[in-house]
């Protein structure tokens, strides 16, 4: 009797720790350099439309860095980006103000890589369309990456590009070609691929009812 509930304890644990959720991390990775590079003297608002099919919750937003060397202004100096995600109705769900001083990642030799700002809550998109967008000054160059030059996490599904004429944080409208491929630009890391069901508490609540039986019967 001991042997099986023993083995019946591993299985509850086994059980719980599935329904932990994974380690955050980047929807999108770049995998190598680009040639893609281009300037321009208008303001936009780059962007690409994206699909989840589980709920998701977002940690942090983020916006690429071209060389490493921070978002410019007209003068020079250190400036900051604006990047938003929005509903399929277009309606603005979280936003956040990256600085180009904020700490970076996915690093390439060349210096360039993604700046995150944490969200002071995390925000979970449900299952549906989304888009995001990130503010670029007109003096930042951004990139175009070709599908087989970035990868995305398993949660998410990259549908197309998307930009506006702005320079203020607005709905990128207006869609782009070149599936699978997309103008960075805005990024987010997720909390989980997957937000843990409603089961999961049942599941550590078993657990611990579980636990305090066993202590009990002082096996």
């Amino acid at each position: 009797l001991r042997g099986l509930m023993r083995l019946l304890f591993a299985v509850l644990i086994s059980l719980v720790l599935s329904a932990l959720p994974a380690a955050a991390g980047p929807v999108v990775t770049v995998l190598s350099d680009s040639d893609n590079v281009y300037f321009h003297s208008g303001s936009y608002v780059l962007g690409w439309e994206f699909l989840v099919a589980s709920p998701v919750q977002v940690t942090s937003l983020g916006f690429w860095d071209y060389l490493g060397d921070g978002f410019h202004t007209v003068t020079g100096g250190p400036a900051s980006v604006d990047v938003g995600i929005w509903s399929a109705d277009q309606t603005l769900l979280v936003s956040t103000t990256v600085a180009g001083t904020d700490s970076i990642s996915n690093v390439l030799p060349d210096g360039s890589g993604f700046r995150f700002d944490s969200l002071t809550s995390p925000y979970t998109l449900q299952p549906g369309t989304y888009y995001i967008g990130g503010t670029n000054n007109s003096t930042e160059s951004y990139v175009f990456y070709p599908g087989s030059s970035v990868s995305y996490d398993p949660a998410v599904t990259w549908l197309s590009g998307q930009y506006a004429y702005s320079g203020t944080l607005v709905f990128p409208g207006t869609s782009d070609c070149c599936t699978p491929a997309g103008w960075f630009g805005p990024n987010f890391t997720i909390g989980s691929d997957t937000v843990p069901e409603p089961g999961t508490g049942a599941l550590f609540a078993g657990a611990g009812l579980w636990l305090a039986w066993l202590k009990r019967r002082r096996w």
